[in-house]
């Protein structure tokens, strides 16, 4: 017959050692070792393994959760156990396990750079499992404008908008939890910082326009101009509203909002798509951020404008007179562009277009006058034969503002 001996980890609920042996004798412990005696005679002393021999064996053949369990028990340092879960993430990973090594991954953050897990969930079918790991690193305050750039991604990928707006809502409420805190601080109360002319006094919790770009390239449009308009990112705002929506009017709205440096910056990039879109509004803003409505010192120059009226003679002419008007002061280039403009607008008609010669409106004017002769040929020497009542009467008035 034979017994067996069996060594019990009842802190780690584990069988820590078993084999049979000959008829035990009597047994004794001391001086760290366990004796046996068995009754053919035989000694034998068991010794208890150190704990790196412990892991080596379990981490060989892969008994990762009794490595965590041991290395807990024993006291080891954080480090050391995240060590062993990484490890057994990448074992599950190996084995095609992917929820699994997520689970074990999501347990290193902090300790184990985000890069080396992100690198392992980019394949397509695993954008789920990254999703829940990028959102994690969110959580933990530990992501940086390529997490949150990737995390967007895969929610447009993933298609689910509602995990987008959830992600963007919480994120404004964590924002706004933290400005409310900071403005009760002593600091706050005693004044200092302040937004630039691209963001606001506060800033959010995530990347914003990182936030934006996402939505943009996805086709949320809404999202993306809701975000700009929020954290006054204004050319991206503008942008949306123009290229993607076409919304001049959301536009103009939003550029009479702005202080007259941002004014003047848009309306002299997008100013030329505005007119055509809505002229008297345009043309009313520029007259307004040119005139005297706008601080001496903030003021753009009328001809920083010129060129977004061209097709457009008779707003120019509105434009050109009221700053003309109201602040004097202004370049040769844009009084000889008054002049021309006094000398050949008549020659449009309400939509811009050339009179046409074959109007059944004509009148005889026989006015040899050499000045108004020298004013005819400026205009193009135009035949007044050729002209509507209208436009004569209208180029006499022009004449003598000219």
């Amino acid at each position: 017959r034979s017994d067996s001996v069996t060594f019990y980890d009842l802190k780690n609920k584990l069988i820590a050692f078993t084999q049979k042996i000959d008829p035990v004798a009597t047994v004794a412990a001391d001086f760290g070792k366990f004796f046996i005696v068995t009754e053919s005679g035989k000694a034998i002393a068991l010794t208890e393994k150190s704990l790196d021999a412990k892991m080596k064996i379990l981490q060989r053949t892969h008994l990762y959760s009794i490595a965590i369990s041991l290395a807990v028990s024993k006291g080891q340092s954080e480090s050391y156990i995240m060590k062993i879960f990484k490890m057994s993430a990448d074992h599950k990973r190996d084995k095609g396990d992917y929820a699994g090594a997520m689970a074990d991954y999501l347990k290193t953050i902090g300790h184990v750079e985000p890069s080396y897990v992100i690198r392992q969930f980019l394949d397509a079918q695993r954008i789920v499992h990254l999703a829940s790991y990028l959102e994690a690193l969110h959580d933990r305050g530990l992501a940086n404008k390529d997490h949150t750039t990737l995390l967007l991604k895969c929610y447009t990928k993933l298609k689910i908008p509602e995990k987008l707006d959830k992600f963007l809502q919480e994120a404004e409420k964590k924002t706004a939890s933290r400005a409310a805190s900071s403005s009760s601080s002593p600091a706050a109360a005693a004044g200092g910082g302040g937004g630039g002319a691209d963001h606001p006094v506060e800033s959010a919790s995530f990347d914003v326009e990182a936030a934006i770009e996402v939505c943009f390239k996805a086709g949320h449009y809404e999202q993306a101009r809701s975000l700009a308009k929020r954290w006054q990112y204004h050319a991206w705002y503008l942008r949306v509203s123009l290229e993607k929506l076409s919304s001049p009017s959301d536009a103009l709205v939003y550029i009479s909002t702005l202080p007259p440096s941002l004014q003047s910056e848009f309306l002299g990039k997008y100013g030329k798509t505005l007119i055509e879109e809505d002229a008297k509004t345009t043309t009313r803003l520029l007259s307004n951020i040119c005139g005297k409505k706008t601080e001496r010192k903030l003021r753009p120059k009328a001809d920083k404008f010129l060129h977004i009226f061209l097709g457009e003679p008779r707003r120019f002419l509105d434009f050109l007179k009221k700053v003309v008007e109201e602040v004097p002061n202004q370049s040769a280039v844009v009084y000889n562009t008054l002049l021309d403009l006094y000398l050949t607008v008549h020659l449009y008609d309400d939509d811009h277009h050339p009179s046409s010669s074959s109007s059944k409106h004509r009148v005889e004017v026989g006015d040899q006058d050499p000045l108004r002769k020298g004013v005819v040929a400026k205009a193009g020497k135009h035949d007044d034969t050729k002209l509507t009542p209208q436009q004569i009467e209208e180029r006499e008035a022009n004449f003598q503002k000219a």
